[in-house]
């Protein structure tokens, strides 16, 4: 067992390893940058140093919204250094089964950044691996090799 930030996008559930969380923070203002391609929507000031925003919306083929103040920022720490995950809600610590969890490696083509789903407590829950939330950030290519 292993254990999970839940966090929730429109209405759908995703859970990331607990110790790649640095901390979750509520929405600031977000700062465009020039060019940037989804899923980069900008990059936000974290006691001075400038942290790129991963939408997840944009690789989930989930609808935009705009940031509002409910929102919040889970800072993960991934390959290559912080980056921020913009999600509805967040602050639920989840143990997930292994043994109620399908791996989907191959599964699912595209740049979604999940390596598996979770079954709990009734729910379908998307588990982001923090490796391929970097490579947006480092490429703005493929998030899934």
């Amino acid at each position: 067992m292993n254990s999970y930030l839940l966090f929730t996008l429109a209405k759908r559930r995703f859970a990331v390893p607990l110790e790649s969380v640095e901390r979750v923070v509520h929405m600031v203002e977000i700062t465009p940058l020039p060019d940037a391609r989804d899923p980069i929507r900008g990059v936000v000031n974290v006691q001075g140093e400038a942290v790129p925003v991963v939408d997840l919306r944009a690789l989930c083929a989930i609808e935009a919204v705009a940031p509002a103040p409910e929102h919040h920022l889970i800072l993960v720490a991934a390959p290559g250094g912080t980056a921020a995950l913009y999600a509805d809600a967040a602050g639920e610590i989840a143990t997930l089964s292994k043994e109620r969890t399908v791996a989907l490696d191959g599964l699912i083509p595209g740049r979604v950044p999940a390596e598996g789903i979770a079954s709990a407590a009734g729910e379908l829950i998307f588990i982001v691996d923090p490796k391929r939330i970097a490579a947006p950030v480092r490429s703005s290519g493929e998030a899934c090799s």
